[in-house]
C-alpha cells in the first residue's frame, strides 16, 4: 500500500483512539480502581492518605497522561516512514492466542532503505542470522556488537541501534526495541509463519517506532 495512504489511515486511527481518551468515555475506567480504594480507606482510616493519593494518581493517568501521547503519535503519523520490521525475538506472551491486552517487547530489524524495506526475506534472514549469536562471545568486534544487542533482553522504548555494515552486507539496518500491543495484531498474537510486522518509524538514527494496527496496514482491511 502507498506510504501516504498508510500514514493517512494511521492518523485517522489515532483520531478515533484519541476520542476514547476523553473523560466521558473513560470515566468508568477512571473510577474502577478508586472505588475499592475508597472502601479500603473507610475500613482502614490509618491508610486514608496513601489510598487517596493512589486514587488520584490513577485518575490522572487514565484521563490525562494517556491523552498526552496523541500529539507525539500525530507527529509520527505526519513525519514517520512506514517500514517492514523483521522479528528477531519476542516476549513469549505475544505468541499466545487470546493473550491478555497490554504491551510486550520484541526486538526487530528494519531499514529506511527502500530496496531493503521491500525485501522482507532479507530482513528476516538477517534477524535469524543475528539471533544465532545470542549468548555467544565472538572475537570479531562487529559480531560482538551484534551479539550484545541480541543477548541483552532488557527493552527500552524507542531505542534503536545500527547494525554494522559488515554484518548487513551494505544496507543500513537498525535493531530496535518495539513494544507490541496485542490488540493491534491480527488474531491478537504473533505467528511464527509471519515473522514481519508493519511499523512506522521516525526518520534518523533515533526516534519513535510504533506498530501499525493490522487493519491500518492491510490494503483490504
Amino acid at each position: 500500500m502507498d506510504a501516504k495512504i498508510v500514514k493517512a489511515r494511521y492518523k485517522d486511527e489515532l483520531d478515533r483512539q484519541y476520542k476514547s481518551f476523553s473523560w466521558k468515555s473513560r470515566r468508568w475506567q477512571a473510577i474502577a480502581l478508586p472505588i475499592p480504594l475508597t472502601c479500603l480507606a473507610l475500613l482502614y482510616p490509618q491508610y486514608w492518605l496513601p489510598l487517596t493519593a493512589a486514587s488520584a494518581v490513577w485518575i490522572v493517568y487514565t484521563v490525562v497522561a494517556q491523552s498526552r501521547q496523541y500529539p507525539e503519535l500525530l507527529l509520527l503519523a505526519e513525519n514517520g516512514i512506514p517500514v517492514t520490521a523483521a522479528i528477531n525475538q519476542a516476549n513469549t506472551i505475544l505468541f499466545h492466542r487470546g493473550s491478555r491486552g497490554g504491551e510486550f517487547p520484541c526486538l526487530v530489524f528494519f531499514s529506511f532503505d527502500p530496496a531493503t524495506n521491500d525485501n522482507p526475506g532479507y530482513l528476516v534472514s538477517l534477524a535469524e542470522k543475528a539471533f544465532e549469536l545470542k549468548g555467544k562471545q565472538p572475537e570479531d568486534p562487529d559480531l560482538q556488537q551484534v551479539a550484545s544487542i541480541v543477548t541483552n533482553e532488557r527493552a527500552v522504548k524507542y531505542r534503536r541501534r545500527r547494525i554494522p555494515i559488515s554484518f548487513t552486507g551494505g544496507p543500513v539496518v537498525y535493531a530496535a526495541d518495539l513494544f507490541v500491543d496485542t490488540n493491534r495484531l491480527k488474531g491478537k498474537r504473533l505467528t511464527p509463519e509471519n515473522p514481519v510486522l508493519p511499523c512506522i518509524a521516525a526518520p534518523g538514527e533515533k526516534g519513535a517506532l510504533e506498530l501499525l494496527p493490522w487493519w491500518v496496514a492491510e490494503e483490504k482491511a
